[in-house]
């Protein structure tokens, strides 16, 4: 029984590796036969597959567009603004340059023509007043000293000889005087005083005011814009830059350098100055402005009064009525007197700086209105002292001495001549205490454009027809000092004599108000 069991067990063993074996062959030849050609008999896609698949492609190909338009738009909208700023830019430049060209060529036109007619005007007023002068001489007692058969009068040709004659010098002077001062008036007859001009061309000189023109003539910009209603008339001072007080100018001393300011934009114009106490001043402007203040050592401005001189009437409130230049003080009665060059009069204002009487002097009242009245000065005996800005028909500056208050009518006085030696435009005098004269002039050039001399003069006896001559003491050309200065005052002290000098900015943005301090050199009085 176990034997058969045992044959049993074999015979099942045996079919079933033997079934196993061919199942093995058969998957084998199954394999062998359908995997060679697996890659050509592999199953095909569906059509709905294939136009899925050109859709997505076709959606991403869109989305890639889109983004390459939007960006290539952009980049061409920044193109074309940076084009059209740059195309405004270049069209604005060119059109403000021809209107700059245009406008320099209309002026450099118009300034040589006003400069060929003012001269040409000058020489022949000045030889159609020669005779008159002559004979207003000889009636005054003949030639003065030191003039020729002819009175000193230099003959000059007719339009000719324009080019060589110096007549032009002082055309030039006058010319520049109202390019810079927006002057409006002709001067008196023209002087024949400059020699180094001799010579010079016609052409040369009408380059030289016409580039002075371009250089001077206002711009926008250059001028103040008109003030609004002004709720403030604070000044103040600071030191100026750039100097350094001790600082010797011929015969001066400088100790103080101020510059004055205010955010007003009607302060400015300063033409006289007068001392009324211990380092208190009285101003006043060619806009017919006052100014009374003390300055501390430190700078700060006390005691501040600012108001105006007061039209005659309300008809005659305009600049040409108030055009002040100049002014003197007494300090025993505390009075003042203000010489003002349009209109060719004297004002005295009483201490409370109230008008008190005016006077229209006639020798004043025939000099320009543009070149009147610059100066004036109380002397130490009580007489005072005016000079005229223009020159004469001889080359010299007419002057006229009061022998008491000059806007009293029945006050003497006579005509002197000032004879200035080349130092051009007196603007303004004071007293020295022994009764001789401190003299301001200014000049006006290319570079620097403002040069001031100071001349000492003696007036003490002085008679009708005379001529002043003076000395000079010191120069102020350098650049950290150098402006129009128009007023001086004499300070007497235990240590000797000062001198204050103030600078007229003529309200323009570009010049400023200076008040100088001068110690004077006892060896420049001998």
């Amino acid at each position: 029984m176990h034997d058969s069991l045992a044959a049993a067990t074999v015979v099942r063993f045996v079919n079933r590796a033997a079934s196993q074996r061919t199942q093995r062959a058969a998957d084998n030849c199954t394999n062998g036969a359908v995997a060679a050609p697996s890659s050509k008999l592999a199953p095909r896609k569906s059509a709905s597959d294939s136009a899925n698949d050109r859709t997505a492609i076709a959606l991403v190909a869109a989305r890639i567009t889109l983004v390459i338009m939007a960006i290539i738009a952009a980049v061409g909208a920044l193109v074309i603004a940076v084009v059209a700023a740059i195309r405004t830019t270049i069209i604005t430049a060119v059109a403000a340059i021809r209107t700059t060209l245009v406008s320099i060529v209309t002026a450099l036109i118009a300034v040589i023509v006003i400069f060929i007619t003012v001269a040409a005007i000058g020489i022949v007023i000045g030889r159609s007043w020669r005779g008159k002068t002559d004979r207003g001489n000889s009636q005054r007692g003949g030639q003065r000293q030191g003039e020729g058969a002819d009175g000193g009068h230099r003959k000059s040709p007719m339009l000719g000889g324009i080019a060589d004659d110096p007549l032009w010098r002082s055309a030039l002077d006058h010319m520049l005087n109202m390019l810079v001062f927006s002057r409006s008036s002709l001067p008196a007859p023209l002087a024949a005083r400059a020699k180094r001009w001799q010579g010079q061309s016609m052409l040369r000189r009408a380059l030289i005011a016409s580039l002075c023109f371009v250089t001077l003539a206002p711009l926008p910009g250059s001028q103040l814009p008109t003030p609004p209603a002004i709720t403030t008339k604070l000044i103040t001072a600071r030191p100026v830059a750039g100097v350094s007080p001790g600082m010797q100018i011929g015969a001066l001393q400088l100790v103080e350098a101020w510059e004055l300011s205010s955010a007003n934009p009607k302060f400015g114009g300063i033409s006289g100055i007068a001392l009324v106490g211990p380092r208190r001043f009285l101003m006043i402007s060619d806009t017919g402005d006052r100014f009374r203040f003390s300055l501390g050592k430190d700078g700060t401005l006390l005691r501040l009064n600012w108001d105006s001189l007061r039209p005659i009437s309300a008809a005659k409130a305009r600049k040409s009525f108030l055009d002040a230049e100049a002014v003197t003080h007494d300090p025993a009665t505390g009075r003042s007197w203000v010489a003002l060059e349009g209109i060719a009069q004297i004002w005295r204002f009483g201490p409370a700086g109230v008008r008190q009487a005016r006077h229209t002097n006639p020798v004043m009242f025939d000099w320009p209105a543009n070149g009147g009245g610059e100066s004036l000065a109380r002397l130490p005996d009580r007489r005072f002292l005016a000079l005229s800005e223009s020159v004469t028909d001889n080359g010299r500056r007419e002057g006229v001495m009061f022998s008491g208050d000059p806007v009293q009518r029945v006050s003497p006085h006579f005509r002197f001549f000032y004879d200035d030696a080349g130092l051009s435009s007196p603007t303004d005098v004071a007293a020295l205490p022994d009764g001789r004269v401190l003299i301001l002039h200014r000049r006006i050039k290319l570079s620097p454009l403002f040069t001031s001399h100071v001349a000492i003069a003696d007036p003490r006896r002085l008679t009708r027809g005379a001529v002043m001559t003076s000395k000079k003491i010191a120069t102020i050309n350098m650049s950290a000092l150098s402006e129009n200065y128009e007023g001086i005052a004499v300070e007497r002290a235990t240590d000797g004599l000062y001198l204050w000098m103030v600078s007229d900015n003529n309200l323009n943005n570009w010049q400023a108000t200076r008040l100088l301090k001068f110690k004077i050199d006892p060896a420049a009085l001998k």
